[in-house]
């Protein structure tokens, strides 16, 4: 993964040690370009799957934060793909994997990807941000599953609420619902819950809303991209991150405005 320092400087901007710098190249790949900036600092990133090229989790939907180091959890919790189909090319193009960026498609009732993580059950002091894009190809009849935790909380489009993104936390069925999300184009989404007080959904970088969250869950199971019991999601799948505690407005568009090219 491409560096997030050089010689102990930290990449912020278009220039280090007040040098000029127009490109870094790691691998092959151009990983920063004068003029742009670098995605939000890892300082609070727990799990990020770029599904982008193989040496960034690739075919094998790798959490990259054990090898980027200096997130807030450098466990790597690494996927297990079962029946989603990775597209090496078609997905999000974002400045750390340049333009080789890849996607995971789902198929209605047969796709899912597994990531081993068990920390968010949504306990009052475990609130988190989840990041990424979708692009939906239809819905199927009731909940259609982005990410979740089984029995406890999931992210999904709801069908029978007018195709609207719902954050479903159980005893809680109907917070945050959003405006209409449209098939066949790709959104950037991000979802912030604190549990027990709010829900706030934001659209390509933009607050659509907030909403109150009065419930909290429990338990220990594990993350889950694509699937649940309560529905299968329907498209593509790109570059999901997930946050402890909040990000701010100007963060979550600094990541949607350095994938959305």
């Amino acid at each position: 993964m491409p560096p997030v320092e050089i010689d102990g400087n930290p990449i912020t901007g278009a220039t280090i040690d007040g040098t000029d710098v127009q490109e870094i190249t790691v691998d092959g790949d151009v990983v920063f370009t004068a003029g742009q900036t670098l995605p939000v600092a890892f300082s609070n990133l727990v799990a990020w799957y770029p599904f982008d090229s193989a040496e960034y989790g690739g075919s094998n939907a790798d959490d990259v934060t054990a090898i980027i180091g200096g997130s807030g959890d450098d466990t790597a919790y690494d996927g297990t793909v079962n029946g989603a189909t990775y597209l090496s090319t078609g997905g999000k193009t974002d400045i750390n994997a340049g333009s080789n960026s890849g996607a995971f498609d789902f198929q209605n009732g047969d796709g899912i990807i597994n990531t081993g993580l068990t920390r968010f059950n949504g306990s009052t002091s475990n609130d988190f941000t989840v990041v990424g894009w979708i692009f939906p190809t239809s819905y199927s009849t009731g909940d259609n599953v982005i990410i979740g935790i089984e029995s406890e909380w999931f992210i999904t489009i709801d069908e029978a609420a007018g195709d609207s993104l719902r954050t479903s936390i159980f005893g809680d069925n109907n917070a945050g619902r959003s405006p209409a999300i449209p098939i066949n184009q790709w959104l950037h989404f991000a979802v912030y819950w604190d549990p027990g007080t709010e829900i706030k959904t934001y659209f390509d970088g933009q607050l659509v809303d907030t909403y109150s969250s009065t419930v909290t869950s429990s338990g220990s199971n594990e993350l889950r991209i694509g699937d649940s019991t309560v529905g299968f999601f329907t498209g593509k799948i790109e570059d999901i991150r997930i946050y402890d505690g909040e990000l701010s407005q100007p963060q979550i568009e600094s990541i949607y405005d350095n994938t959305e090219a």
